[in-house]
C-alpha cells in the first residue's frame, strides 16, 4: 500500500515515487504523462483562482512554465508555504516530496466531481441547444416556403418581412455554409434542407457517452493520443458507448463548451469528418460547422465559438 491516500493520487507509481524518492520529484522538463495531468487538475482545485495553466500542456500532459507557476502559486500561499529549511530559504516550482503529501493531504478533504453527472448535464445542454436551433430553422424554412413567387408584386414586402425576423438565422447559415444571404435562391434552401436533417438526426442519436478520462480511446498510450488528449474520441464503429470524454473535457469549466463537444461528437457518429472548410460541399461534411450553426442560433448574442475562436467578423446581427 502507498503512502498517498486521496483517491486522486493514490495507487498511481510515479506519484508513489515522488512521494517517495528524491530522483521522482516532479519539475519543468520531466518526460510527459497522466501523473502530471493528475498534478495539474489537482491544482485547479485546490487553488481556483491561481495562475492559469496552459490549456496545450493539459492537453500533452507535460510539466511546462504555467504548471510550474501554479506549483509555485500552491506552494507559497499554502499554510504554512511549503519550504524544505535544510537546503532553502523559499518555496520552488518543484513538486517533491512534501508538496505532494501536502497536495495529497488537502485533496482528500475535498470530494471528487461526479464526471457522469458533468457529462450528463452536457448532453442534456446539447440536446436543449439542438431544440432551439431547430425552431429557428425550421421556421425560417417554412416563411421561405411561404414566400409568394418572385413573379408575384406581394414578394418583395414578403421578402423584406422575412430578412427582418430571421436576419441572425439567415446570417448564420450563409456565413458557415459560404452562401450568399439569400434565403430565396436553390443553393440556400438545398444548405437549409441538409443542415435541418443532420440536426434532426443529431437529437435523435441515443445516448452513447462514456466519462472515460484517460481511460478507453482516451488512454495516453494509445497512438491516436500521440499529440496529447483532445477533449472527446467518437468511433461510430465500436460497441457504446461510441463517445468517450477525455480529461480535458472535464477541466472545460464552461458549460456551452462542454454542450458544443457533445454536439460535435454526435455529428461524428453521423459521419461528418474535421476537415478544412472550402465551399458549401466542405461545410456540410464538418462536424465543426454544424455544431457551431447549432451554438450560434441557440445563442442568440454569441459572437464567438465557445472554444474562442472564430469571432465573427463583421458582428451577427442579434438577438
Amino acid at each position: 500500500m502507498g503512502v498517498l491516500r486521496s483517491d486522486e493520487f493514490k495507487d498511481d507509481p510515479k506519484l508513489e515515487a515522488c512521494a517517495t524518492t528524491p530522483s521522482a520529484h516532479l519539475l519543468v522538463g520531466t518526460p510527459p504523462g497522466p501523473h502530471i495531468l493528475k498534478i495539474q487538475l489537482a491544482l485547479e482545485r485546490l487553488v481556483p483562482g491561481g495562475p492559469a495553466i496552459s490549456a496545450a500542456e493539459k492537453s500533452s500532459m507535460s510539466y511546462g512554465l504555467t504548471t510550474a507557476a501554479a506549483v509555485l502559486n500552491y506552494k507559497r500561499t499554502h499554510v504554512p508555504p511549503i519550504i524544505n529549511f535544510s537546503y532553502q530559504s523559499a518555496p520552488d516550482a518543484i513538486v517533491g516530496q512534501m508538496t505532494i503529501k501536502a497536495m495529497d493531504d488537502d485533496l482528500e478533504g475535498t470530494p471528487l466531481p461526479d464526471r457522469d453527472a458533468v457529462a450528463d448535464r452536457a448532453l442534456a445542454a446539447s440536446r436543449a441547444s439542438l431544440h432551439l436551433a431547430l425552431n429557428h430553422l425550421k421556421n425560417l424554412r417554412n416563411d421561405i416556403n411561404a414566400l409568394p413567387a418572385s413573379s408575384d408584386p406581394a414578394f418583395s414586402g414578403a421578402m423584406a418581412i422575412l430578412l427582418s425576423k430571421h436576419r441572425r438565422n439567415i446570417a448564420v447559415v450563409a456565413k458557415r455554409m459560404m452562401l450568399t444571404p439569400d434565403p430565396s435562391s436553390a443553393a440556400f434552401r438545398d444548405a437549409l434542407d441538409k443542415v435541418i436533417a443532420l440536426c434532426d438526426r443529431n437529437l435523435a442519436q441515443a445516448k452513447t457517452i462514456l466519462a472515460a478520462g484517460t481511460t478507453g480511446l482516451c488512454d495516453p498510450s494509445n497512438a491516436r493520443n500521440a499529440a496529447g488528449l483532445p477533449h472527446a474520441w467518437t468511433l461510430a464503429s465500436q460497441p457504446d458507448p461510441k463517445t468517450h470524454l477525455c480529461e480535458p473535457f472535464f477541466t472545460s469549466d464552461p458549460l456551452d463548451l462542454q454542450r458544443d463537444v457533445i454536439t460535435h461528437e454526435y455529428f461524428h457518429l453521423q459521419g461528418l469528418l474535421d476537415i478544412s472548410v472550402n465551399n458549401t460541399a466542405d461545410a456540410l461534411r464538418n462536424a465543426n460547422t454544424i455544431a457551431q450553426i447549432v451554438a450560434f442560433l441557440a445563442d442568440r448574442f454569441r459572437q464567438v465559438n465557445s472554444d474562442g475562436n472564430e469571432r465573427a467578423v463583421p458582428p451577427l446581427p442579434a438577438p
